[in-house]
């Protein structure tokens, strides 16, 4: 009795640090609602649309900070559609947050991040081999130009900040990165899964070397959440984002943070194909509605789900297309 109250405590101190309330909003500012809203209908004045879901809105906006003294650019602003999805939207906020990497200048110019990602459970016998081989896999053949460019970047979406409107809803604000690439799948005459999304088909395009520095920047983007003490839980090609530049370069971020925990926490927002076996297996066990919620709860492979997720996200892109 006494171990599964500390078993309880243990994950309830955990969700009380990563949750915060509810009833919580975003920090009101009335020059942001006076610099972007409509006066008279009280509504966001965007560009356009640039996603909607049952979690809530995307919109692209001409951003020059709230008091209007910054240079224009376009950003990305996230409105939940019903306020009880309100919690999700301002915990992506304290997740971008939390996870901002920060420039080291003290830092070595060779340093393998993808590594890292690994460290909280790459000694455990049940992952050790298959998650060690991707790991290898991501990290060879990184030239020193690759990572002295990789070297301030994070590959988690810049946080600008979340305000709350006129209309009372909260609003993220953060970076705006142009290009998804989840392939889109359909079915062609012969039955062959094809991909019609053309970012995704200039990414396949790309020479194997470049797509594999990609691979190892979204590992690099696990190794910022999960250094923080963060689990995505949901990896996919859906939560991921790309901008490129004028030399073609490539930049990957990982978006969507409404069902991110903390890495003792289980996820409770999942997609079933990018789950390991690890995960199958203890939510079976423990998803039965007779067992305590601190048995549901309590998980500690997040990182590995990560990494799982990440290895299928891989083996989908590199093979939702007709080969030449």
């Amino acid at each position: 009795m006494h171990r599964h109250l500390k078993s309880l405590i243990f994950v309830v101190v955990l969700q009380a640090l990563f949750q915060e309330s509810r009833q919580q909003k975003c920090e009101k500012d009335l020059d942001f609602n006076e610099n972007y809203f409509d006066k008279k209908d009280k509504t966001l004045k965007f560009e356009k649309t640039l996603g909607q879901g049952a979690f809530g809105t995307v919109y692209l906006i001409k951003w020059s900070g709230v008091k209007m003294d910054e240079d224009e650019r376009l950003v990305a602003v996230k409105t939940s559609n019903e306020n009880q999805r309100d919690d999700d939207l301002l915990k992506e906020a304290r997740v971008m947050k939390k996870a901002e990497l920060k420039k080291n200048p003290e830092k070595e110019l060779v340093r393998d991040r993808s590594k890292a990602f690994l460290g909280d459970w790459k000694n455990q016998e049940n992952a050790r081999n298959h998650h060690e081989n991707l790991q290898e896999e991501l990290t060879r053949n990184r030239s020193n130009a690759v990572l002295e460019r990789e070297q301030n970047q994070s590959h988690i979406p810049e946080f600008i900040g979340c305000y709350t409107g006129p209309d009372d809803m909260n609003y993220l604000v953060f970076q705006y990165i142009p290009k998804p690439i989840d392939p889109d799948y359909s079915y062609n005459l012969y039955g062959i899964v094809d991909g019609r999304n053309k970012n995704y088909l200039e990414f396949v395009k790309l020479p194997p070397a470049q797509r594999r520095e990609i691979y190892a920047q979204i590992a690099d983007g696990l190794s910022q959440l999960h250094d923080n003490g963060i689990t995505h839980g949901d990896l996919k090609p859906e939560n991921l984002l790309f901008d490129t530049d004028e030399l073609s370069n490539w930049t990957a971020y990982i978006i969507d943070f409404g069902g991110a925990v903390d890495t003792k926490v289980r996820p409770e927002s999942f997609t079933y194909p990018y789950l390991d076996m690890t995960f199958y297996d203890h939510y079976k066990l423990h998803h039965q509605w007779e067992k305590a919620n601190n048995q549901k709860a309590k998980y500690i492979y997040g990182p590995q789900l990560d990494v799982n997720a990440l290895a299928v996200t891989m083996l989908v892109l590199e093979n939702s297309y007709v080969k030449d």
